[in-house]
């Protein structure tokens, strides 16, 4: 599997699985979220940042989490439920995270190298090589913040320094 494959479904997990953990939060009516719109674009080393996981994380502990995906473009959409739909009104702390993995070329008795395709032989994947400054990767460290009012439909940039 390429390497470009591989770090999607690594984000897509992560972003899924950081959505369905991020509680219900308060801002619920009947079964619906009310979200609303936002995106933006996300700039690091001045070019714009493909393939990054944004997510806002809620300041409140009530609060319901949202993330999205760059495009080559650094654009992004927030996704609470479904794909950009946007994100509650409310305080974030805001991660951006991109990672690649290492390839592994394939095991030869010539080489000795350890055959990934047995479970038994197996180790575990290498963990992916961050390819942004750690301080953005987790909502302790990061600088970066976002406010959504309501029923203000927003467009932020945020700009990643080494």
């Amino acid at each position: 599997m390429e390497n470009s494959a591989i770090v999607a479904k690594m984000a897509l997990v992560a972003g899924l699985s950081f959505v369905l953990t991020a509680g219900c939060g308060t801002s619920t009516t009947g079964d619906r979220v009310h979200t609303v719109p936002v995106g933006g674009t996300v700039m690091y080393q001045g070019r714009p940042l493909a393939d990054a996981v944004v997510s806002f994380v809620p300041e409140s502990p009530s609060g319901r989490g949202a993330f999205g995906r760059t495009d080559s473009a650094g654009k992004f959409r927030m996704m609470t439920v479904v794909p950009g739909d946007g994100a509650v009104p409310g305080k974030y702390k805001v991660t951006v995270t991109k990672g690649a993995v290492e390839s592994k070329p394939e095991p030869t008795a010539a080489t000795g190298d350890q055959d990934y395709s047995d479970p038994e032989t197996s180790k575990p994947a290498p963990a992916p090589i961050p390819l942004v400054p750690p301080k953005y990767s987790t909502a302790s460290s990061t600088p970066l913040t976002a406010t959504v009012e309501n029923g203000k439909p927003q467009e932020l940039t945020f700009e990643l320094k080494d």
